[in-house]
């Protein structure tokens, strides 16, 4: 999370010349047309989500993938009877990185294309309609995501416990999904279901701009990480308290 709240905090604050040359970089490369835009008032909070979307995506696949595996080995460490040298540490985790990142893409980028593709697809079910697109955005698509994870629930944890591929990972978090899949569609839905809303509401910059203070799509950003962080962090433990009981049946 701190890593994704310097990033944030470097776009909101984009003039200070700690972030300026970076920023003013990074967003021409992400999309030169709307990078003057960004500089000004009010269209910098109006794609504030939209650049930080993707510089999110750029640090999670870096670091997201790796930091999920050691906290899925930490909660290994704490609920399993193990001895100190099998005990997972950061080297023994560093060294499936790679898979690591694989599950953590195929995971973020299923969820990626739901919420760039499902309004487009459903437009029929909010056309012409803002109260219509805000339920779809906050509601079906929260729960889309959520049948998503479920699938994929045990994928990161099982590369680092049972030392899968992430194709290995994937096939075992499916068949775990098949025998158990109202409990694991339930965790799968709290652990969505918060930040999505959050993420939704700061997606809502017209909104927020027109009736709200604009720096309010900032702090509900900043609100999102937070809130992810714990998420996640009841994800893949949950994960691995379900593998190992598994494992023990």
């Amino acid at each position: 999370m701190l890593v994704n709240a310097i990033v944030l905090y470097a776009h909101y604050d984009l003039f200070s010349p700690f972030f300026y040359t970076i920023i003013n970089f990074w967003i021409n490369l992400v999309d030169a047309k709307s990078a003057t835009f960004f500089s000004r008032y009010p269209g910098h909070y109006l794609l504030l989500p939209y650049y930080f979307g993707w510089a999110k995506l750029l640090v999670g696949l870096i670091f997201e993938g790796l930091v999920l595996g050691l906290v899925a080995g930490y909660f290994y460490n704490s609920y399993a009877v193990r001895t100190v040298a099998k005990r997972f540490t950061f080297k023994k985790v560093f060294k499936i990185w790679p898979q690591l990142v694989l599950g953590w893409l195929v995971i973020y980028s299923l969820g990626l294309m739901i919420s760039l593709y499902f309004p487009d697809w459903f437009e029929f079910l909010h056309q012409y309609s803002r109260r219509r697109l805000f339920a779809f955005n906050l509601g079906l698509i929260p729960l889309v995501t959520s049948f998503i994870l479920a699938l994929f629930y045990f994928v990161l944890p099982a590369i680092v416990i049972y030392g899968d591929n992430f194709l290995q990972a994937i096939v075992r978090s499916l068949k775990l999904f098949i025998r158990r899949p109202f409990s694991t569609l339930t965790l799968a839905v709290t652990v969505v279901i918060i930040p999505s809303c959050i993420t939704g509401l700061a997606g809502q910059t017209t909104e927020i701009v027109e009736k709200f203070r604009p720096e309010l799509v900032f702090w509900l950003l900043l609100a999102g990480l937070a809130v992810e962080l714990i998420a996640n962090f009841f994800w893949i433990g949950t994960a691995v308290r379900f593998l190992i009981d598994d494992q023990d049946h």
